[in-house]
């Protein structure tokens, strides 16, 4: 068939058709993919300075810590904050890499107490674009007693009815009050580490990162949270904990013996040795008159009809390297004050100390190596740290916040933090 020049001509229109639409469509599609490609840049510089001023803000927490923690307010250049009691300070011009710059502002507030707050803002800015990160870091002196109970591992609670709350026992009164610091803690990560049961916990449940549980009938909050009802804004998992090792004081003068119905008398200001202690019998009873150390290195049993009985004005420091078991009557301080009765496992561990009876027992008691049972119908006053702890019977817990300043060098730590958004963030006038 003869081809004519018509049908050339519409030949090509065609295949020039043909690639004008070819040509649109990679046009379409290249514009489409640069787009893509250019909301992803977007997006990924957005996320590094998120990250950067995430980062700026965290440092300003290390920048306090270090202030509050060597007393170097004057010495770093800290300025006052809008209140007499607060601290702040500005760094500027903080290089970040990739054309990036950032500063952030710290305000310390209340920085003289034991429980200071740090507020941090950070803005990193590049290219037009800023972000900012703004945290609060509570702090706390470090101390073996931080909380009510603070276990390494796990805490169950059992029982019909276990109470926790907080006082002081430097004011008695307070007693009364139902003050609402009496907080749980579990450095671990894992769900379930602390398991509240049907508890009423006026305070903080805290963990090392997963999640508690609890019964219907749990109540978790302040004191004006209706039982029954666990106020979540008191649940938090962003709890850390070191556990030092307990060295005993190193001593030569054996306790001195005493026979099962024998009364005994300690009243020196001496470090008492001995292998064992088990005091059951009737008229077992050992007084303690003065301020009197005593290192068991294996077991101490209280129970029955024996008793130690720290008079007013005396105190016990008891160190045990094996099992403890305080039964009926067993631990007598007739203070009531838990700081005058402390309680340390060192050695090994791995050995179950139970705290139970029928007579209320004032002690601070910090055994991160031993398993702690709580049992029966007492109260407690004072402090726990174990491995494992657990509580079952009807339990009334008061955490002695007086014992936040035991055994504290001076110190803080933070005990935990979060970012502010909206409403809730504090105007540091950062500026921009």
């Amino acid at each position: 068939m003869k081809t004519t020049d018509k049908d050339l001509r519409d030949s090509r229109g065609s295949i020039l058709i043909v690639a004008i639409i070819f040509a649109t469509i990679s046009a379409i599609s290249l514009g489409s993919y640069i787009r893509m490609a250019a909301t992803e840049m977007r997006l990924a510089n957005s996320q590094f300075y998120s990250n950067a001023s995430l980062n700026l803000a965290e440092a300003g927490i290390e920048e306090a810590l270090f202030a509050i923690n060597q007393d170097a307010w004057g010495e770093q250049n800290w300025g006052p904050g809008p209140s007499s009691s607060d601290r702040q300070k500005r760094f500027e011009d903080v290089e970040l890499g990739s054309g990036a710059r950032g500063n952030f502002t710290v305000r310390v507030l209340d920085h003289e107490s034991h429980t200071p707050t740090v507020i941090t803002e950070a803005r990193v800015s590049a290219g037009g674009s800023t972000a900012t990160k703004q945290i609060e870091a509570k702090l706390t002196r470090r101390s073996y007693f931080g909380n009510g109970i603070t276990s390494r591992s796990a805490i169950v609670i059992r029982g019909n009815r276990v109470y926790i709350a907080s006082y002081r026992s430097s004011i008695p009164a307070t007693l009364s009050n139902d003050l609402d610091n009496g907080s749980i803690a579990s450095v671990m990560v894992i769900d379930e580490s602390i398991d509240i049961g049907n508890a009423i916990i006026r305070g903080w449940v805290a963990t090392g990162g997963g999640d508690p549980i609890w019964r219907p009938n749990a109540t978790v909050g302040s004191h004006d949270t209706p039982e029954g009802v666990v106020d979540e804004e008191h649940i938090s998992n962003d709890f850390s904990s070191s556990f030092p090792e307990v060295e005993p004081p190193d001593t030569t003068l054996a306790l001195p013996y005493l026979d099962e119905d024998e009364i005994g008398t300690l009243g020196e200001y001496v470090i008492y040795t001995a292998d064992s202690v088990n005091r059951s019998g009737a008229g077992s009873e050992l007084r303690i008159t003065g301020h009197v150390t005593m290192v068991v290195d294996n077991d101490f049993n209280i129970g029955g009809n024996g008793q130690v009985i720290i008079e007013e004005g005396a105190s016990l420091t008891l160190f045990v390297g094996g099992e403890l078991s305080v039964k009926g009557n067993g631990m007598a301080n007739e203070s009531g004050i838990p700081g005058n009765l402390q309680i340390y496992g060192f050695g090994d561990g791995g050995y179950d100390w139970d705290l139970g009876g029928t007579a209320d027992l004032f002690a601070a008691v910090y055994a991160p190596i031993m398993n702690i049972n709580m049992l029966g119908t007492s109260e407690f006053r004072g402090a726990v740290v174990g491995d494992d702890v657990f509580l079952n019977g009807d339990v009334d817990f008061w955490y002695d916040e007086d014992l936040r300043e035991l055994f504290t060098d001076n110190r803080y730590a933070m005990t935990r933090w979060q970012e502010l958004y909206g409403d809730n963030r504090y105007d540091l006038g950062s500026g921009g």
